[in-house]
């Protein structure tokens, strides 16, 4: 669970050129443009191609009201000359079990390879390691999105394997796994006695 501190949209992130924030109702039309640009949505399991801004709205009410919960903590992400004007969205939300988080992000096509995705990344992920116990946060990239896999391994997730994944667009899709591990694993030593003895 993230804390009270971020359960309000006052609460924001900065990076060096960038400001995160809380999604808001006005940035519906052009998060509608930015998440159903053909050359995004193909590659997210959640924003239909050509989605409206109705659908924009219904998702921003739901991330506004997870972020209140703190179940989540999904931000606008917008240029520091320009917050007002929200450029993609960037995620995490908590796991049932409350040990870790799921990463969810896209950026509009004409603000791509400037490092942005990547600078959102790490201001989320490194902001939820100092508030909240989450131990892993993990990542999904649609097979043949080089662009994304780079983005994650940049930011030191590491690959876990391809899995199934059910999109309330898509329905059922193949996804390759990433993680990135918050704090370190403790393994009982009898354990790699044992792991070194079976190799």
């Amino acid at each position: 669970m993230f804390p009270d501190l971020t359960r309000d949209d006052v609460f924001i992130i900065g990076t060096e050129r960038l400001w995160l924030r809380w999604p808001r109702l006005a940035d519906a039309e052009q998060l509608a443009v930015t998440g159903g640009h053909p050359d995004v949505a193909r590659w997210t399991a959640s924003w239909p191609i050509h989605c409206d801004a109705d659908f924009a709205r219904e998702r921003i009410v739901k991330q506004r009201a997870r972020n209140a919960a703190g179940t989540a903590l999904t931000f606008a992400i917008t240029e520091r000359a320009q917050w007002s004007r929200a450029i993609g969205l960037i995620g995490i939300s908590v796991d049932d079990n409350g040990t870790s988080g799921s990463l969810g992000y896209h950026l509009a096509p004409e603000h791509w390879e400037r490092g942005y995705t990547s600078e959102a990344i790490e201001g989320l992920v490194s902001m939820t390691r100092m508030l909240t116990r989450l131990k892993v946060i993990r990542a999904g990239v649609i097979p043949g999105n080089g662009a994304s896999v780079r983005v994650l391994e940049k930011n030191g997730f590491v690959s876990t394997g391809w899995s199934l994944f059910d999109s309330p667009i898509r329905g059922p899709i193949d996804v390759i796994g990433f993680e990135r591990r918050l704090r370190p694993s403790r393994v009982a030593p009898t354990t790699k006695v044992r792991a070194l003895e079976a190799a």
